[in-house]
């Protein structure tokens, strides 16, 4: 970014890497995103039976995809399905994360990668915190992502060998909106 930035962007972030620097909005955001994980776990099996006893055989005759089962930890089918998601992740990771969505400061249109402060503490202070609660959203961000990735192609009966480019696009999709609603990034939040 070209544009230097204003005496009210500095103050801003000066406030906002105070706020978010304290040790208890870390332990807050590890322990939303541990809640929101447990709660879409139970909810997903909730869904599961009753999209297994309610709709069992009608969602195919609408062309509706299922997208809800359980994960066996054990099984090699589903840690396959994993797998391949957590390489999907990883290739498009930065898209799905929106680095300049959650941390943004309000009002301030400048991406976080771009320096506010020309000193290196502050500039390195701002970095090192918005950077570790990014961390902590990417760890839950990756974990949701494959659950939802695996979920909907074991709920339709695929495996990884049997993926098309379609179905990993459309699937890619759908997990990407599963993880960023569960990390608090969606539009909604």
């Amino acid at each position: 970014n070209q544009v230097p930035p204003t005496l009210m962007e500095k103050l801003d972030s000066i406030r906002y890497t105070a706020m978010l620097s304290s040790p208890k909005t870390h332990l807050r955001n590890i322990l939303g995103n541990t809640a929101m994980y447990v709660g879409k776990e139970l909810s997903d099996a909730v869904e599961t039976a009753l999209e297994k006893s309610l709709f069992k055989g009608k969602m195919e005759k609408v062309g509706a995809l299922r997208n809800k089962t359980v994960l066996n930890p054990l099984s090699a089918e589903d840690n396959a399905l994993k797998k391949k998601a957590g390489e999907l992740f990883e290739d498009i990771k930065d898209t799905i994360l929106n680095h300049d969505v959650k941390y943004i400061e309000k009002g301030n249109m400048r991406p976080q990668d771009s320096p506010v402060f020309k000193g290196k503490a502050l500039e390195g202070a701002r970095k090192f915190v918005s950077g570790t609660l990014e961390y902590e959203d990417e760890i839950f961000m990756k974990i949701n992502f494959q659950n939802a990735f695996a979920k909907i192609c074991k709920a339709n009966g695929l495996e990884v060998g049997e993926l098309t480019s379609r179905e990993i696009r459309q699937f890619t999709a759908y997990a990407t909106q599963q993880a960023q609603t569960a990390t608090f990034r969606d539009a909604n939040a």
